[in-house]
């Protein structure tokens, strides 16, 4: 027989790793797609200046 009030601690312990990785995995990706965000509007803004 498992202990319930282990067993829900284990589990909660697991889920709270798991949305801590996917918590940092998306705002690493998030990081990311804001940088080529950034780069691509400076090119963008330069392209304009220099054609203008």
């Amino acid at each position: 027989m498992v202990n319930p009030l282990l067993f829900n601690m284990f589990t909660g312990m697991n889920v709270a790793l798991l949305n801590q990785g996917i918590e940092k995995i998306t705002r690493r990706a998030y990081a990311r797609l804001v940088l080529i965000y950034k780069i691509y509007i400076s090119q963008e803004f330069s392209g304009a200046m220099l054609s203008s």
